[in-house]
């Protein structure tokens, strides 16, 4: 790494540190039953920029952005241990595919209809 990405948590794309195998291993233990346990857990587990909490304005910015995100946009987030850069990419990559999705349910909509 160099000064440029200290703090952006890259070592996250290959790194697994052991509270998140120590998460896993409580996730096996015990299934959650539903998606919000899943994110309380990893939240108490001190995982949370894993499923972080987003607002319906990073929402709407991460669709705005693209594929591939602003870091800009985002590099905060990220220092604070608020958000991963791996699971921004995620995030990024369903809006993209949602919107592509949007689009091709309109087309096909409008041949038929």
């Amino acid at each position: 790494m160099n000064e440029g990405t200290a703090g952006l948590g890259i070592e996250k794309f290959w790194e697994v540190p052991k509270s998140v195998i120590e998460l896993g291993r409580s996730l096996n233990s015990k299934v959650p039953a539903t998606g919000e346990e899943i994110v309380r857990r990893v939240h108490e587990a001190g995982l949370g920029d894993m499923f972080p909490i987003m607002s319906r304005e990073d929402n709407e910015r991460i669709a705005a952005e693209g594929k591939i995100p602003v870091l800009a946009s985002w590099k905060e987030r990220i220092v604070k241990g608020e958000l991963a850069p791996d699971t921004l990419l995620t995030l990024a990559g369903l809006a993209s595919f949602t919107a592509d999705q949007r689009q091709l349910d309109d087309r096909i909509r409008g041949i038929i209809g």
